[in-house]
């Protein structure tokens, strides 16, 4: 088990490695940079929230972009919604 220094050391390890892959498999997908770093860092929320569940079956990156897909498929089906409930209401037209 890892003490509190190591952890800490462990995970800003984790952002400063895989923060650009994440990034970009976001930006990629939703094609807005803002929208793309806001799913990053919520992404990175989850990662944090469930590091006691992570049993190291897999490697920490797809770990976390397992958790980026589940956010990214969240996310894209919001401006779905939204891009329809503006066709319905004739918003933006």
């Amino acid at each position: 088990m890892m003490g509190e220094t190591e952890l800490r050391e462990w995970v800003t390890g984790l952002w400063v490695r895989y923060q650009g892959l994440l990034l970009e498999l976001a930006n990629y997908h939703l094609r807005d940079r803002d929208r793309a770093q806001e799913v990053v860092q919520d992404t990175w929320v989850d990662f944090m929230k469930s590091l006691g569940r992570f049993e190291g079956r897999c490697s920490p990156k797809t770990w976390l972009v397992q958790i980026l897909r589940r956010r990214l498929k969240k996310e894209l089906r919001r401006m779905i919604f939204r891009r329809a409930h503006e066709a319905v209401l004739g918003i933006g037209e």
